[in-house]
């Protein structure tokens, strides 16, 4: 039966013959394929591999096993943390646009600059041509979307569970916006437009 063990820096996947014990304490290892070198290592030296609980060996992750944040078992350097937002921070940016009463109902590509997927999408939108007007919206990295709203002809702030922007003018829905996708260049707005007259500016920020 064999074990992979660390005997040297140089290779870490020698063989224990786990049939040749010396005693309670000791195998007999061997340096080569066929066994030709056999010496005794103590079980004392046998290093595991780490885990949560045991002290051992691990792996250092490569850069992009380090953007993707699923692995569990390697671990990253102070260099690796820092490039990915130190850990507990984030790195983000933001910026803005409008939308006016020439654009029409479709989707929208916006480049955020992060080069990696946003965790969170903050949007906040205001009317500049009508009604006092506002929204401010949230996505996550699953593309859920949710806002807060208000027109100047409603008294309290209201909720919408599935958009991002909502912009009203009083009358009726003036602008409609819902962000569809999220990748490591842009975020995707689906817009629909319901009234004329109505432009929005919006002010976003992306965070990751």
């Amino acid at each position: 039966m064999s074990k992979t063990i660390p005997t040297n820096q140089n290779d870490i996947t020698e063989r224990v013959e786990k049939t040749s014990l010396v005693d309670a304490d000791q195998f007999l290892i061997s340096d080569s394929a066929d066994n030709s070198i056999l010496k005794r290592v103590q079980k004392s030296n046998v290093i595991p591999v780490a885990s949560e609980t045991v002290a051992g060996i691990v792996e250092r992750a490569t850069d992009a096993e380090a953007s993707a944040g699923t692995d569990t078992e390697r671990f990253i350097t102070p260099a690796q943390l820092s490039s990915y937002g130190g850990g507990i921070g984030m790195v983000s940016n933001l910026g803005n646009f409008t939308r006016t009463t020439s654009d029409a109902t479709g989707s929208q590509a916006y480049p955020h600059g992060l080069g990696t997927t946003p965790k969170l999408l903050t949007i906040k939108a205001v009317a500049t041509s009508g009604q006092a007007s506002w929204s401010e919206g949230y996505v996550d990295d699953d593309t859920d979307n949710a806002c807060f709203w208000k027109d100047n002809g409603v008294g309290y702030d209201q909720y919408d569970g599935t958009r991002v922007i909502r912009i009203d003018n009083g009358s009726g829905v003036g602008w409609l916006g819902a962000v569809t996708s999220m990748d490591s260049t842009n975020f995707t707005i689906s817009w629909t437009r319901n009234l004329t007259g109505l432009n929005i500016t919006i002010l976003w920020i992306a965070q990751a």
